[in-house]
């Protein structure tokens, strides 16, 4: 089972690859835009996944009782649908404003870092419940 570390990692790389991801796409998409990737955008995309990374762990996290089975709702193919069509629709949404672009793309991130440990944690033998536990 991926541990907090691995999960951070994974969160960071995603984030990163998010914002190269959008800021290519929108340098092809409107060729008036300056052709270069800004580096603070990856990094606070980078930031903002691995915090989504490590939120799952957070909201849910194991305990004696459960034990490293912990996944509830939050670790379920359900979320994970959800914060694949957030990230999509986050990063393909139109604005005029600079300050929202921003924000939109930061929660993306975040979205694209939860979906990156749900990700992590489906390869695990225990895999991820279908909406909850038992189900």
């Amino acid at each position: 089972m991926p541990r907090f570390k691995t999960h951070l990692a994974i969160g960071i790389a995603t984030g990163s690859a998010y914002s190269l991801a959008i800021q290519t796409y929108r340098q092809n998409l409107n060729p008036d835009l300056p052709q270069e990737i800004n580096p603070v955008h990856v990094a606070a995309c980078a930031f903002a996944a691995a915090l989504g990374g490590c939120a799952p762990d957070i909201f849910e996290p194991a305990d004696r009782r459960t034990g490293p089975n912990h996944r509830g709702v939050l670790h379920s193919f359900a979320v994970a649908g959800i914060g694949i069509k957030g990230a999509h629709h986050l990063a393909f949404c139109e604005t005029g404003s600079t300050n929202e672009r921003w924000l939109a793309d930061l929660i993306g991130a975040f979205y694209a870092g939860y979906v990156s440990h749900l990700a992590a944690d489906a390869l695990t033998p225990n895999s991820l419940n279908l909406v909850c536990t038992g189900w």
